[in-house]
Formats: C-alpha cells, sequence, structure tokens
C-alpha cells in the first residue's frame, strides 16, 4: 500500500500549529517559514527566526518535527534548515501578527 506526501497545504496547516513562545504567534503568520520542498524520501522545511540567536531556536525546532511526523510516510525524513536570508523583519508578518507584535511593545 502507498501512503502519500502531505501536500504543502497539510504542511501549513500543521506548522499553523507551531507557536513562537516567545510572541505566541504561529511560525506562518510571524512568515518565518520561507520554502517546502521535497527531495527524494526527505522533506525539507526552510526557515529563519526573528533574530539570529533566537533563544527558542530549538523549541520551535523541535515543534516543528512534532508538528510534521504524523503526516509522513514510514521511511521519509525530515530537515528543518536554517537560513540565514532573508533576515526576518516585522514585514515578514501578517497584518494581524503585526499588530499583535505592535500591542506587545
Amino acid at each position: 500500500m502507498h501512503v502519500r506526501s502531505p501536500t504543502d497545504a497539510e504542511v501549513l496547516a500543521r506548522l499553523e500549529r507551531v507557536i513562537d513562545p516567545e510572541t505566541g504567534i504561529s511560525i506562518i503568520e510571524l512568515g518565518l517559514v520561507h520554502g517546502i520542498f521535497r527531495e527524494e524520501d526527505r522533506l525539507r522545511i526552510c526557515m529563519t527566526m526573528t533574530t539570529p540567536a533566537c533563544p527558542a531556536g530549538t523549541t520551535i525546532i523541535e515543534a516543528v518535527h512534532c508538528a510534521l511526523a504524523p503526516l509522513l510516510p514510514a521511511g521519509t525524513a525530515m530537515q528543518v534548515e536554517l537560513c540565514r536570508s532573508p533576515v526576518w523583519t516585522p514585514e515578514h508578518a501578517t497584518p494581524a501578527a503585526r499588530a499583535r507584535l505592535d500591542q506587545g511593545r
């Protein structure tokens, strides 16, 4: 029996549940995810953090793995790649997320 790979929409829906613990906002709303790539038997997520030395980085990466693991067919590896470019700025966030960030100031 062939188990299909998740669609980009399914991956994004799962990633929407991953919350940046410092802001309380999802990594999708913050604009941290830059790409979803499939390579053979591997799913690669390219993302950035709100700061290069984000103290919650490890926690966020673990949460991404936990969110996506149930979607992946057996034998599919997953890699979260931290991209250094583009550097995150509030302009990457959705308007609603920017408004929440502004409220926190």
